[in-house]
């Protein structure tokens, strides 16, 4: 539903945008893409990221009250997460793999999370409960010591 492969725009019509919340998307399983210039709509692309996070989230945890119910896989991918962090993060990482949703976010270090949230403690929680972890390369003090820590090296 999302790509028109054969079309010479491999894009929705516009007539075929819409969003009816995430309990259509997921019911459905379509894919929700914001795609906005945070440098050219800083505050703008940070409330409506923020409140589609939540959104999300929300919808995600709801499927746990039901639980005759069948549970479709989610995912949430986030890149520059520490953009968009909330300190409901580690809650809804916590339950998340309960309610089959696979969080993938990327961020450039744990300080920049730490920078966002002001409360070290959260930032703990939430890296703790990401629970696969990949590092590449950073000068950041605070991510390797708290790599270090997680690996026991």
């Amino acid at each position: 539903e999302f790509f028109r492969l054969n079309a010479p725009n491999p894009y929705p019509l516009k007539k075929d945008l819409n969003f009816f919340g995430f309990n259509d998307v997921m019911n459905k399983g379509k894919i929700v893409v914001l795609n906005m210039n945070i440098a050219e709509y800083k505050n703008l692309s940070k409330v409506i990221a923020a409140y589609l996070k939540l959104d999300f989230q929300s919808e995600v945890l709801h499927k746990l009250i039901n639980i005759n119910s069948n549970i479709r896989p989610t995912c949430f991918i986030s890149d520059e997460y520490h953009e968009y962090v909330t300190l409901s993060g580690a809650n809804f990482f916590a339950q998340s793999r309960e309610a089959k949703c696979i969080n993938i976010v990327a961020t450039q270090s744990y300080t920049s999370i730490l920078n966002t949230l002001k409360d070290q403690a959260s930032v703990k929680a939430i890296i703790q409960n990401l629970v696969n972890k990949l590092w590449f390369r950073t000068d950041d003090l605070f991510t390797i010591e708290e790599a270090q820590k997680q690996l026991g090296k």
